[in-house]
């Protein structure tokens, strides 16, 4: 490309370019046409130079108006300016560490303005933070899927096979509702929001923590990977708390750290301590693996079954405490079938396009 079209090209790009004005500069100059208007001056070339500034755009006039309307409320400013100027205001303000003897109108007005721009800064950082705080939505998966979500305060979901959750962040709390299927949430510590999961009838109470949580109709299976989780056999009271409010939380069910195991409704039904290699496999899935080591075959044909439209029988009670190890693709139902045969001494009866029986193979 020779240096003229280069040229050219930049020079097209450059028309391109959208400038976009600074906000806060147009402010600025916003108030010191307020002030100016305001304390009684403005010659006709300001005047003229003032509607100059209005025309050339849209965020002129509405910094203008805006500022304009909210200057009515500094009301109490031109009070203590008009105060000032008697000789028994002038007297108590004489030497004040907070008013300079030579404090006139103008000056006033130039603080006005300044604790004006103070104050409207705030406002709008608090606006923005309550907005930021306040978070609600939904997300779900469809059979053999997985997705990760992320959320604003920066913890994350991963959504096992056919799961639903519901997330309503206020304030004061972070909560998730379970609907459905098993999630993995990877929450950043926030002690004055606490994370809670709840799921069936009961709920689990996080700061800062990992853990997973699989709702088997009303019951919930909590496995912990870091930190420690409160569990209660309700869900803990939704009112937020207000100022001078020194609720505790509900007194929980049991407390559960890394490397356990829980499932319960209205009470403990099963505490265990899970192994390093054994909470890897029971993880796998976050990995799109399904990984089993001495199982037996109807909790293997169960997990199976959870990523897959297809039916699979077993024979005989016999059968299915057969135990079974292999580590398979979530959904890659036919793949585990195969090695069913080739490896397992199974036969795979097809009863339809989405039914099979498992039997006993014939003797080698």
């Amino acid at each position: 490309m020779g240096v003229s079209e280069k040229k050219a090209m930049d020079m097209a790009k450059s028309e391109n370019v959208v400038a976009f004005p600074d906000l806060s500069r147009v402010e600025a100059q916003a108030t010191e046409w307020i002030m100016l208007f305001e304390d009684g001056g403005g010659t006709p070339e300001e005047r003229a130079a003032f509607k100059s500034w209005l025309d050339e755009s849209v965020h002129h006039r509405d910094a203008y108006m805006r500022f304009a309307a909210l200057w009515d409320g500094m009301e109490r400013f031109e009070e203590l300016s008009d105060y000032s100027a008697t000789d028994e205001g002038g007297a108590l303000l004489k030497g004040s560490r907070y008013f300079p003897r030579s404090l006139g109108r103008r000056s006033l007005m130039r603080l006005a303005a300044s604790l004006f721009l103070v104050v409207a800064a705030a406002v709008a950082y608090q606006a923005l933070s309550v907005r930021d705080l306040r978070h609600v939505a939904a997300h779900e998966t469809v059979v053999g899927a997985h997705r990760t979500v992320s959320l604003p305060d920066g913890s994350r979901i991963d959504l096992n096979t056919n799961s639903r959750v519901e997330i309503d962040y206020s304030r004061t709390s972070r909560r998730v509702r379970l609907v459905r299927g098993e999630a993995y949430f990877d929450v950043v510590e926030n002690q004055s929001r606490p994370f809670v999961v709840e799921a069936g009838g009961g709920a689990v109470w996080a700061v800062g923590t990992a853990f997973s949580v699989r709702l088997r109709d009303r019951k919930i299976d909590v496995t912990v990977t870091e930190g420690q989780v409160a569990l209660f056999a309700s869900t803990p009271d939704r009112t937020e708390k207000t100022e001078g409010d020194d609720r505790a939380a509900p007194a929980a069910l049991l407390r559960v750290t890394v490397g356990q195991q829980v499932v319960f409704e209205d009470e403990v039904e099963q505490l265990n301590h899970v192994a390093a290699d054994v909470m890897k496999r029971k993880l796998s899935w976050r990995d799109g693996m399904l990984a089993f080591s001495g199982e037996p075959l109807s909790e293997m044909v169960a997990e199976v079954s959870r990523y897959t439209d297809m039916t699979i029988e077993i024979q005989d009670d016999e059968l299915r405490v057969f135990p079974v190890a292999g580590y398979f693709k979530a959904g890659d139902v036919e793949a585990m079938l195969e090695a069913f045969e080739l490896a397992g001494g199974l036969r795979v009866e097809r009863l339809g396009p989405k039914h099979v029986r498992l039997t006993k193979g014939e003797a080698r």
